[in-house]
């Protein structure tokens, strides 16, 4: 199928980087333009691609606490998305959905330094769409909540 599906749309960028404060933020749009490929396509509206959100923001934000702590929290939101294409003569939507993650970052030394950071902190289960050749149109649900501690030392 390539070159029989087109988008257009825009994404903006900000990023602030303060003393103890950094925010990064995005938007992103698009809406699908050359439709030769109908099976990505969504039905109800043709300038949705089968399972990709149409919309989405995302914010990070981190603080220093002093020279050892810090602590981050994001905020990922996605726009419905359509579980299947026109091949399959229906279109069912997965709703909007939004995932926030929080961390703790630890410096013991300049080499060593520690991380706990916790996905999907409420347990949302991001959904994904089954593929176009199931016609179930059941989401799949991704990972739901997860906590990580990670270590790095530079030698």
């Amino acid at each position: 199928n390539g070159g029989k599906i087109g988008t257009r749309g825009f994404e903006l960028e900000s990023n602030y980087i303060g003393e103890a404060w950094s925010v990064l933020s995005n938007v992103s749009y698009y809406q699908a333009t050359d439709r030769e490929a109908l099976t990505y396509i969504a039905k109800h509206d043709e300038g949705l691609l089968m399972g990709a959100p149409q919309w989405s923001i995302y914010s990070n934000v981190s603080y220093d606490i002093d020279h050892q702590w810090s602590v981050q929290a994001a905020a990922s939101w996605f726009s419905e998305k359509s579980a299947n294409g026109p091949a399959f003569g229906e279109t069912r939507m997965i709703s909007a959905q939004a995932i926030i993650d929080l961390g703790c970052h630890y410096r013991f030394s300049p080499d060593l330094e520690a991380l706990l950071s916790i996905h999907d902190l409420f347990n949302e289960r991001l959904s994904l769409p089954v593929g176009w050749n199931d016609t179930t149109y059941g989401p799949t649900e991704y990972k739901g909540r997860e906590i990580s501690v990670s270590a790095t030392l530079r030698f």
